[in-house]
């Protein structure tokens, strides 16, 4: 897997620097994420969603390929945080009360887009993979203990038993840019690889609105 991400962002940086017909732009906005879990316990099926909003930074490159196609390599990184996560609850089984939750991620998307352009404005739908990596994950219990307050922070792989920082997204989404210089679009992604184990299957999605500048 990490020789293929080599390959596909070296051949991406090939066409940055020989295709002089692109558009760098960099933007931010809101992103929701929603981690899918689903656990066996004695034979009955469970499944849990936590949900995380926050907020993202980034840029892409976008190559025009011609017809109206391109393709757009991309670095972003993303924050979110939860300041209740019940989905935690049976699983921190030492403090009962309330849990936050936070992470970081590098995101390395490679998009493919088609528009129309319009006199002011180009409207345009894009979709591909997007290669995640989990920088941090923590998640913070706070609640009372034999009468005292207890305040413990776990790493979400030892919360879990299992929590893979690698994740394979697939996606897409729809944007529009006005003027040649302001860019609004929207995208959301489906995580393809199980982070956890065969005991807890997790799978990330995540929805990403924003606005943008182009150079």
């Amino acid at each position: 897997m990490k020789k293929f991400v080599f390959t596909a962002l070296s051949a991406a940086l090939m066409l940055i620097g020989s295709n002089a017909f692109a558009q760098l732009s960099v933007n931010a906005g809101f992103t929701n994420s929603a981690l899918k879990e689903k656990a066996t316990v004695a034979k009955e099926d469970i499944k849990e969603t936590t949900k995380a909003n926050g907020f993202y930074f980034g840029g892409d490159y976008n190559i025009k390929l011609g017809k109206g196609f391109g393709i757009a390599p991309g670095v972003e990184w993303i924050y979110v945080m939860d300041n209740n996560v019940k989905s935690f609850d049976a699983l921190v089984t030492t403090v009962k009360g309330e849990t936050k939750f936070k992470e970081h991620y590098i995101n390395v998307p490679v998009d493919v887009n088609w528009g129309i352009d319009l006199k002011i404005l180009r409207v345009y739908v894009f979709a591909g993979p997007t290669f995640s990596f989990n920088v941090s994950s923590k998640t913070k219990a706070t609640g009372e203990a034999l009468g005292k307050e207890v305040s413990k922070e776990y790493n979400t792989k030892d919360v879990f038993g299992e929590y893979k920082n690698f994740d394979l997204m697939l996606g897409g989404g729809v944007g529009v840019d006005l003027f040649n210089k302001i860019r609004v679009k929207c995208g959301y992604d489906w995580g393809l690889m199980n982070r956890g184990n065969s005991d807890l299957e997790l799978h990330r999605q995540q929805l990403r609105v924003g606005v943008g500048f182009i150079f």
